[in-house]
Formats: C-alpha cells, structure tokens, sequence
C-alpha cells in the first residue's frame, strides 16, 4: 500500500481510540518503520477488542502488513506473514484501509 493513503488517515485517526459509528479506530506508530492499524469493537466490561489489529512494516515507500490479530473472530486470528499468506494479509489491509476510509466519510 502507498506511503500517502496511510498519511491521510493519520491525519485524522492517532494512537488514541475515536469512536465512529460502529467502532474504534487507532493508528498507533510503533517505531521509525512499523505501525498498527486497528478497528476495535466494545466487548465486556467497557473494554474493547481488536477486530482486526494489522501491523505494517515500511518497505522502500510501501507499507506491508506483517502480522494481523483479530479478537473479533472464532477461532481467534493470530497470523505472521510468509509466502503461504501473503495474499490473504494484504487482502485484510485492503479491506480494513477501506474500513477507516469509509469511516472519514461518515463522521
């Protein structure tokens, strides 16, 4: 994913949770090169749970999903990026840049 798709949703979601309609969104920098990019959902006890966290790498001006948790799902999701899956990760960051995209539009 382009470097600038992620800027514009920075410039509008932080490290802090902002509800939107349906949920939670959060960008939270990790380091100079990693990020996580995650919608969360209210689950018991006013907490909140990741539905799904998806945490992305920089790699020469592109942003690569490396692991996506989803807390949200049954069984539950923990999955580390390698040659099998490389397609479904990058699916689920597609879908969930959308999901925050879509959200702008709404607020």
């Amino acid at each position: 994913m382009d470097d600038q798709r992620v800027i514009n949703l920075e410039t509008v979601f932080g490290s802090e949770k902002k509800f939107i309609t349906n949920g939670y969104y959060r960008i939270r920098q990790l380091d100079d090169n990693q990020k996580e990019v995650a919608f969360l959902i209210s689950s018991g006890c006013g907490s909140t749970s990741v539905h799904p966290q998806i945490t992305i790498k920089k790699i020469k001006n592109e942003w690569v999903p490396i692991k996506l948790i989803d807390m949200g799902t049954s069984p539950t999701q923990m999955i580390y990026r390698d040659e099998n899956n490389q397609k479904y990760l990058d699916e689920k960051f597609e879908c969930l840049i959308t999901k925050f995209e879509q959200a702008i539009k709404q607020s």
